[in-house]
């Protein structure tokens, strides 16, 4: 009879913990800081949120200060119904889950929407943690170091991030999104917006990483607007035809690719 009733309750249980993804729960490691809710079936004094402290335990009734760090809400749920079980409690049925991740943190900072931590929630990739931070608060981000717990910094290109191999950031990282030297190109071009600024960009290297101009562009009549305010008319038409010099644009410049109405 114990044994049905415990499986029953178990039943019963599977809705609260639906909230909480089996792969989160199995992957992500408790520690000091988290909340958690131990919930005891049929026993509303023994269920409640408590909060892992600095010495990784948590108060749970009946049983005082039990260790917690290092485990998932599994092998929580688990070590908390063995020790009800023993002497304390006919058949218990134990859940845990994490109310608020706080153990995990990464420190998210320069040119980001949200400066400052994040908490992971598991495995979490870079893009992830950018994302959480808010993404990036300026157009001209064009790289992004991390710092790891042990000093060791890697720095990756915003512009590829997503087209290589997901990294991986580890509790206790930092995440710097660092402004560079860019070009805007707008009007009629195929990906208006930014482009990094490397050394001897053209106006024709930079049409061409903005995707090159789109079906209505006036390439006869194309305007740089420098950033000290000088205006320049540029025939592209001609520079292909290797007729004129294809100008070298500097930080902050503007291409403009008017219409063929224009």
């Amino acid at each position: 009879l114990g044994e049905d009733i415990g499986m029953r309750n178990v039943a019963l249980l599977a809705l609260w913990l639906g909230s909480q993804t089996t792969a989160v729960a199995a992957e992500y490691r408790i520690g000091v800081g988290d909340h958690l809710e131990v919930k005891v079936y049929d026993e509303p004094a023994l269920t409640g949120e408590v909060v892992v402290d600095d010495s990784c335990r948590i108060g749970v009734g009946l049983l005082g200060a039990v260790e917690v760090c290092g485990r998932n809400t599994a092998e929580l749920a688990e070590q908390l119904t063995l020790a009800f079980a023993d002497g304390y409690l006919v058949s218990p049925v134990v859940a845990v889950k994490v109310t608020k991740f706080r153990s995990q943190k990464v420190d998210v900072l320069g040119e980001v929407n949200k400066k400052g931590p994040v908490y992971l929630e598991g495995q979490t990739t870079l893009l992830d943690v950018i994302s959480m931070a808010g993404g990036p608060s300026a157009d001209n981000v064009v790289q992004i170091e991390v710092t790891t717990p042990d000093g060791v910094a890697n720095t990756y290109d915003m512009g590829t991030l997503a087209s290589i191999d997901p990294v991986m950031v580890s509790p206790g990282s930092t995440v710097t999104l660092e402004p560079g030297e860019v070009v805007y190109v707008e009007g009629e071009v195929k990906r208006p917006g930014v482009v990094t600024l490397i050394e001897g960009l053209t106006v024709t290297q930079a049409l061409a990483l903005a995707g090159g101009p789109d079906d209505y562009a006036n390439l006869r009549r194309v305007i740089i607007r420098r950033s000290n305010g000088g205006k320049v008319r540029v025939n592209v038409q001609r520079i292909n035809r290797g007729l004129d010099e294809d100008p070298m644009l500097g930080s902050d410049d503007y291409l403009l690719v008017p219409s063929g109405a224009f």
